[in-house]
C-alpha cells in the first residue's frame, strides 16, 4: 500500500489481467520449458536462495518462511544495515527489448525460434478487454457479477458486441507484460538475471546477504558505508533495466540495528518485509493488514446483523444472526482465512505478538456479535 501526505495508508492499484483458456494453456506450457533453464543459470551463479518469488521449492516454503529466515539472518549479523526497496510499477515497466534479450540469454542463442518468437509477442503485444466495459456492455451489476457462473457471452454475441463495438484493445506501448498470466511471475525473474546476479556478489562479498522477492527487495550488509555502496549499486543497475525505485516513506527504509548493553538489539526503523513487520526483537504481522481483515470482518457482521433484522421483521420473529459463516470466515474455526495464515505465521516465526495479534481479532469477532445481538 501507499501512504498519503498525512500518514494514512491508500489502496495498491494492480492492473490485474486474465489470459483465455487456450493462452494460459500455451502460456503454461512455455514457462514449463524456460524454467529449467532458468533453474541451471542461478545454480550456477549462487542465486538460489536469494531470489525467492514465483519458484517451486522443495520442501515448499511460503513468504512466511521467506521472512522469517530474512529476520534469523539480521538477528545472526547483529551489527549491520539493512535496506528495503520496492520497485516502482514492476510488472509494467519491463522495457520489452530487453526482456526479449533476456529471454534468449535464457536459451543461449541469437534470436527467438519462431514459437518462442511468437509467444513473446503474445505477452508483449496483447489484446485486452476491460472487464468494467464488457459488464456495461451486457447489463450485469456488481452484485449480479458475485453469483454470476459462467461466461458473460457466446461467440456470436462477443463479435457483435465486443469485438465489432470497439471494445477490443490493443497492449503497443514497448513496456509492460500483464500481471497475472501463467508466464509473467517467470519472464520477471529472467528480466532481473544481471541486477540479482550484481547484487548478490557484491553482498556476499561484503558479508551481507541480498533477497529479492518480485519488486520487493532486502539488502543486508555489516555497515553504512556498505549500505551506500550498496544502495547506490542496486540504483544503478535497476537503471540499466529501464526500471526505478520507489522513493515514498514505505517504499524505501534503511535502518540501522543496535545492539543493547543487555545483549539484545534493536532496529532504528521497523522493517516491513513480505507482509510483516521486525522491530529487532518482535514479528508482528503488518499493522495495516490486521486493520484491513477487522474493517471487513466489523462490515461482515453489520451485514448479516442488517439481514437478520429484515428477516426477523418480515417473519414477525426474534433477530437471530447466524454466526457459522462469520466464524468460518474470520476465526481459527475457519478452514483457509486469513486467521488460518496467521496461525501458520506463528508456528513458523514462534512470535507471541502475532498470537496476541489472533487473539484480538477473536476478540473483536465476539464483541461486535455481542454488540449487534442487542442492538
Amino acid at each position: 500500500m501507499d501512504v498519503d501526505g498525512k500518514g494514512r495508508f491508500l489502496p495498491k492499484a494492480r492492473p490485474i489481467s486474465y489470459a483465455s483458456h487456450v493462452d494460459s494453456c500455451v502460456f503454461r506450457h512455455y514457462t514449463n520449458l524456460l524454467t529449467p533453464l532458468y533453474e541451471a543459470k542461478i545454480q550456477v551463479t549462487g542465486l538460489n536462495d536469494s531470489v525467492i518469488a514465483y519458484r517451486r521449492f522443495t520442501p515448499s516454503r511460503s513468504n512466511v518462511d521467506f521472512a522469517h529466515e530474512s529476520f534469523k539472518h539480521i538477528k545472526a549479523m547483529r551489527n549491520c544495515v539493512v535496506l528495503a526497496f520496492d520497485v516502482r510499477d514492476f510488472f509494467e515497466a519491463l522495457d520489452h527489448r530487453l526482456l526479449k534479450n533476456a529471454w534468449c540469454a535464457t536459451l543461449g542463442v541469437n534470436r527467438l525460434p519462431p514459437d518462442q518468437y511468437a509467444v513473446f509477442r503474445a505477452v508483449t503485444e496483447y489484446s485486452f478487454v476491460n472487464r468494467e466495459d464488457v459488464l456495461a456492455k451486457f447489463g450485469i451489476t456488481k452484485k449480479q457479477l458475485k453469483k454470476w457462473h459462467g461466461s458473460f457471452c457466446d461467440a456470436s454475441d462477443f463479435r457483435s458486441k465486443v469485438r465489432d463495438c470497439d471494445l477490443i484493445k490493443v497492449h503497443r506501448r514497448g513496456h509492460g507484460v500483464p500481471q497475472g498470466s501463467a508466464m509473467s511471475g517467470l519472464l520477471s525473474i529472467i528480466y532481473m538475471l544481471d541486477v540479482d546476479r550484481e547484487m548478490n556478489a557484491y553482498c556476499a562479498a561484503a558479508d551481507g546477504f541480498y533477497r529479492r522477492y518480485s519488486d520487493d527487495i532486502l539488502v543486508v550488509v555489516p555497515t553504512a558505508e556498505k549500505a551506500t555502496e550498496a544502495g547506490e549499486l542496486l540504483k544503478k543497475l535497476v537503471s540499466s533495466r529501464q526500471l526505478s525505485l520507489h522513493d515514498g516513506p514505505s517504499k524505501s527504509l534503511i535502518s540501522k540495528c543496535m545492539p543493547m548493553p543487555n545483549g539484545s538489539f534493536k532496529l532504528s526503523k521497523p522493517i516491513h518485509y513480505l507482509g510483516f513487520t521486525f522491530d529487532g526483537s518482535n514479528v508482528f504481522i503488518r499493522h495495516h493488514t490486521l486493520r484491513r481483515f477487522l474493517r471487513r470482518m466489523k462490515k461482515a457482521v453489520l451485514r448479516e446483523k442488517h439481514r437478520a433484522q429484515k428477516f426477523a421483521d418480515v417473519k414477525n420473529v426474534p433477530m437471530v444472526i447466524k454466526k457459522r459463516q462469520l466464524f468460518e470466515r474470520y476465526s481459527h474455526l475457519g478452514r483457509r482465512n486469513f486467521i488460518r495464515y496467521a496461525k501458520h505465521a506463528f508456528r513458523v516465526t514462534g512470535s507471541v505478538k502475532i498470537r496476541r495479534q489472533m487473539a484480538m481479532c477473536w476478540d473483536t469477532l465476539n464483541a461486535e456479535l455481542k454488540r449487534h445481538s442487542t442492538s
